[in-house]
């Protein structure tokens, strides 16, 4: 069990994380002689133990990696002034906020790439004392939970210090969000609890100041804030009757993206906004951006948030918009050519999340990520994908019931490790329907109630004396199937469990809710409030829930929904984020398919932000950043069409490099599976001796390198996959698209190749190697053909390379590093893209269900150990910017979709006003 700090310990560590930021080059010797020396004047009042534990957890803190983010910069609009001015700038209110983030336990090392990172978009941003009229657009890409607010956050600190007056915050389209948005602001930027300013409370008072206003008390009252955690902006409300835009003290506005409300304050800013020359510099931070503020509609008829977005800015003649979003495919595409739109002219930057940052990357990089748990098939009985708000729920599915137990059992165990209360909480996803939704809390509350009652009423009880119940069993089973191999035993969670478990509760959040929990924040005390978070607490709702809303301490999530396109579906992703002390507890429970489309959009996530990199090593502007980005094979939508009408589709035949191709559908035809199984043989003979795998523990597997092309060929040719796989022969000729295409393959005149051993027991096929081990894949399922062929077997999760089995073809010295820190493990796509200098190609003998006393479930298949499947996945390199440009012109391309600049510079289409009217009346 970790050891709780105390107040002394917590100054310590406070401290040393101080002295780690000043001197990143002290190493553990000299950071315990500095905490010696500072020890009885902080902490004397500290044991060893707990001494040891400060500098434990300020080492472990300070490993923590954050990277300044990469930008394509327009160079002709960005005159670079933040160097000259930081000089003799007083920058308080950042350096405030830097403060703050410390005293939060923030390393000192992210606190400083931060504070660089900031800088850098300050830069970007614009100068407020460049006098005459002036406009900046520029658009920040996050990741989902990653700390974007804190990133703007810190800009909006310095642009107060450098000099902006007017403020707009667009912090969420629900009045939720907004609220959360405008909590935020007061701390971190106001340093004054706006509840009070609705109050009319003097923000001198000790008790209206919090945040950043505790770290210096005079930030709270240097500042003018016309919307408070209780009200958004009203034109007709005292306090904006008495500000004086334009004057020193600047003013601030936390808003909804509500078309009324946007434009509201756009009246406003232009009623009094002195009409100067240099009129008050106004910057706009747009928080989800791809959401509500793209001009869905055509140029001529703008939509309504748009066109609100354009006029706030358009109040002063000195203005700048920052867009800030996870999801950035909608804006991307937006047409540049309109120049008072939010297309991102002058600059288009990456932020980078901390190497603790769990995002979509980490748990869907592969299908066998330690959290994800795919036991949903009997809530997709109940509550289909597709149902009514009608939908009659009598019973919590026993899935939820499992997901359930296991948030009581990783709660204790977290309360053991903290040693206190700490936010704990899990979601419940299952229904966009406030009716279902309603349905299902009422059930899990019921639920919960039940198995709290078991809790006091057995684990009183000593184990053994009365047996155990059902709701006891369940709640056992949570205990050694979630979390096996966990430092906290049984018993231990037991008696944690009896402390806390009546205050579990239930949260129902939709809209049918808003107006309940809007007056019980109104009527409840802060105090209050603040007891409640700690109260381990499961929310229920729908879409609420999907976009822009943090819940702390988030630990088990139940998602089974279906997006219609890929950045609503990232933004469902509540479960990314950090989980400092208890990222081995958490779980998220999804069906495979859904797990498969979240892993689809990591990789065109990543895609963009490697574009982003490689158009910043090409010297390109914004202007000429042509974007393009994958169309899904069975057409999940990148972004809903309205927000992609500026799009243009682009398909080529089929792009050979950088992608990893696998034989996830293979024919389950006697002949075929002997004939592949053959040509495996006929291979490894040729092949000869082999070396071993240089990435992978335990010896390695068979390994050959530089391997002729034409053997390749050879194998391919002779491999037969099912008749509906087109790249790997399932074809009479046996010529599949690799092996059609294989010519323009990237450094393919020489290949590596790998037998992949799996866990099974060693394969008694004569002719393979002594002592390979089959993989075991007993997801396999059968698929008979509709009208004719032969049946054939489906991996699941369209995989057949597991965990790192592409990197274990790398030295471990020569994977893909980061700039800074450890090297970073990467999925088997991004090793194809980024590592891999020539082909390479992966062999598998699979079996399934080879037990033949075991029965089979329903559609699944026997495979044995004398007759494995084979199975195979070619990996190629990936190709330079300038090399997929060619590749696309040539019509070698995959389906795309690109934006107009890679329409016109790359593609040479005409994208006139003329075409787009033509192609709005064909629609």
């Amino acid at each position: 069990m970790s050891v709780q700090l105390s107040a002394e310990g917590e100054i310590l560590l406070m401290t040393l994380n101080a002295m780690l930021r000043k001197d990143d080059t002290l190493d553990l010797t000299d950071l315990k002689k500095a905490a010696e020396g500072v020890r009885p004047f902080v902490a004397s009042g500290i044991d060893d133990d707990e001494f040891q534990a400060v500098i434990a957890r300020a080492v472990e803190m300070n490993a923590i990696v954050l990277r300044v983010g990469d930008a394509i910069v327009n160079p002709k609009t960005y005159d670079p002034w933040l160097e000259d001015r930081r000089p003799s700038t007083e920058v308080r209110r950042s350096s405030a906020y830097q403060e703050l983030l410390l005293s939060r336990g923030w390393a000192g090392n992210i606190v400083e790439t931060l504070d660089e990172q900031t800088d850098l978009i300050m830069d970007l941003v614009g100068d407020p004392q460049k006098t005459a009229p002036w406009g900046r657009r520029g658009l920040a890409i996050g990741e989902v939970q990653s700390g974007k607010t804190s990133n703007y956050v810190g800009v909006l600190a310095k642009a107060i210090d450098y000099g902006f007056k007017i403020i707009v915050v667009i912090g969420g389209h629900t009045e939720d969000l907004r609220r959360q948005t405008q909590a935020r602001v007061d701390s971190d930027l106001t340093g004054v609890d706006s509840a009070y300013l609705a109050d009319n409370i003097i923000v001198e008072t000790d008790v209206a100041r919090i945040g950043i206003g505790r770290v210096d008390q005079t930030l709270a009252s240097s500042v003018n804030v016309l919307t408070t955690t209780r009200s958004d902006f009203s034109a007709h409300s005292k306090r904006a009757g008495n500000v004086a835009l334009g004057g020193e003290t600047p003013t601030i506005f936390v808003i909804k993206k509500n078309a009324r409300v946007l434009q509201n304050l756009a009246s406003y800013l232009r009623a009094h906004i002195p009409n100067w020359a240099n009129q008050p510099p106004l910057i706009l931070i747009d928080d989800e951006a791809d959401w509500a503020s793209i001009n869905v509609n055509s140029r001529e008829d703008v939509s309504a948030v748009n066109q609100a977005i354009r006029d706030i800015l358009a109040a002063s003649n000195r203005n700048t918009y920052l867009g800030i979003t996870a999801t950035p495919f909608a804006n991307v595409f937006i047409d540049d050519e309109v120049e008072e739109d939010i297309f991102p002219r002058d600059y288009i930057l990456a932020l980078e999340s901390p190497s603790n940052y769990q995002g979509v990357g980490k748990y869907f990089a592969s299908s066998s990520h330690p959290a994800i748990v795919n036991d949903v098939a009997d809530t997709l009985t109940a509550i289909p994908y597709s149902h009514k708000r009608s939908l009659q729920v009598s019973e919590l599915p026993g899935s939820v019931r499992r997901a359930i137990a296991t948030f009581f059992i990783g709660t204790a165990i977290r309360r053991e490790r903290d040693g206190k209360p700490r936010p704990a909480s899990m979601l419940i996803n299952v229904s966009r329907f406030n009716d279902v939704q309603a349905k299902i809390a009422d059930l899990v509350n019921r639920f919960v109630a039940e198995l709290a009652s078991t809790v006091l009423s057995d684990f009183g009880l000593p184990e053994n004396s009365c047996g155990r119940s059902e709701r006891n069993e369940l709640l056992f089973e949570a205990y050694a199937e979630q979390f096996d191999g966990v430092e906290v035993d049984w018993q231990t969670v037991r008696q944690q469990l009896l402390s806390f478990a009546d205050e579990f509760q239930v949260q129902l959040i939709n809209s049918q809710t808003k107006a309940d929990r809007e007056k019980h924040t109104r009527e409840t005390p802060k105090s209050v409030r603040e007891v409640e978070a700690l109260l381990p607490t499961i929310y229920v709702g729908g879409d609420v829930l999907a976009r822009g809303l943090t819940i702390e301490g988030l630990q088990v999530s139940y998602y089974s929904r279906r997006a219609a396109a890929a950045d609503t579906l990232l933004q469902m992703g509540r479960w990314f984020g950090y989980r400092p002390g208890y990222e081995d507890l958490v779980r998220l429970w999804i069906d495979d398919e859904t797990a498969e489309l979240f892993r689809w959009t990591a990789d065109i996530s990543a895609e963009l932000r490697e574009s982003l990199a490689e158009m910043k090593g090409l010297g390109l502007t914004p202007a000429q950043f042509g974007l393009k980005i994958k169309r899904h094979p069975e057409g999940f939508q990148i972004a809903a069409a309205r927000k992609m009408r500026d799009a243009v589709d682009h398909d080529g035949v089929i792009s050979i490099n950088g992608r990893v191709f696998e034989s996830t559908t293979l024919s389950w035809d006697s002949e075929d599976r002997r004939r592949n199984l053959d040509a495996l043989k006929t291979l490894l003979r040729v092949l000869g001796p082999a070396a071993r795998t240089p990435g992978k523990k335990q010896g390695g597997d068979p390994f050959w390198q530089n391997v002729d092309r034409r053997t390749v060929e050879e194998f391919l040719s002779a491999f037969r996959s099912s008749v509906d796989e087109p790249y790997f022969g399932g074809t009479a000729s046996g010529r599949g698209m690799i092996v059609q295409n294989m010519v323009e393959i990237k450094n393919g005149e020489s290949w590596d190749i790998a037998l992949i051993s799996g866990s099974g027991d060693h394969v008694r096929s004569e002719g393979l190697p002594e002592g390979h081990s089959a993989s075991v894949r007993n997801g396999l399922k059968l698929d008979s053909p509709v009208v004719f062929g032969s049946p054939s077997v489906q991996f699941p999760n369209r995989r057949v390379a597991a965990g790192q089995d592409l990197i274990s073809i790398f030295p471990p010295d020569s994977r893909i590093q980061s700039d800074e820190g450890p090297p970073v493990l990467r999925g088997d796509r991004a090793v194809a893209r980024e590592s891999l200098t020539r082909p390479a190609m992966l062999l598998y003998t699979v079996v399934a269900n080879s037990n033949p006393s075991e029965s089979l479930p329903e559609g699944a298949v026997r495979v044995e150990l004398d007759n494995p499947l084979v199975a195979v996945v070619v990996a190629t390199p990936k190709l330079t910017v300038e090399e997929e440009y060619e590749e696309l012109i040539n019509g070698r391309g995959v389906r795309w979709k690109v934006n107009r600049v890679y329409a016109r510079r790359q593609l040479g289409m005409s994208m006139s006003p003329d075409d787009d009217a033509d192609e709005d009346e064909d629609a």
